[in-house]
């Protein structure tokens, strides 16, 4: 039970491999050193407010790294569903 909870909230150690190259190709190689120099360089003064820029990415590795993410939620939900069933089973057991 304490497993499936565990893998169920793991959100650092479970990294979808494409993520690096996604957000290279939506935001560019180069890497900003701070948040005002992010913000200077990704999002542009509208008559509203300011909008974010962003590059169009390949639909292969879009849907790569979509996929990947819909995997690595789907396992967590699936840890989460197996802990609570156990539970459910084993909860008087608990005291006992």
């Amino acid at each position: 039970m304490a497993y499936c909870f565990e893998n169920a909230n793991k959100d650092l150690d479970v990294k979808n491999i494409y993520a690096d190259d996604y957000f290279k190709a939506v935001f560019g190689d180069k890497e900003d050193s701070s948040v005002k120099e992010f913000f200077k360089n990704h999002f542009e003064k509208t008559n509203v407010g300011y909008k974010l820029t962003m590059n169009e990415v390949e639909k292969d590795l879009k849907d790569k790294y979509y996929k990947e993410e819909e995997r690595i939620w789907n396992h967590k939900c699936a840890m989460k569903n197996e802990a609570m069933k156990l539970l459910n089973k084993y909860f008087y057991d608990l005291w006992d």
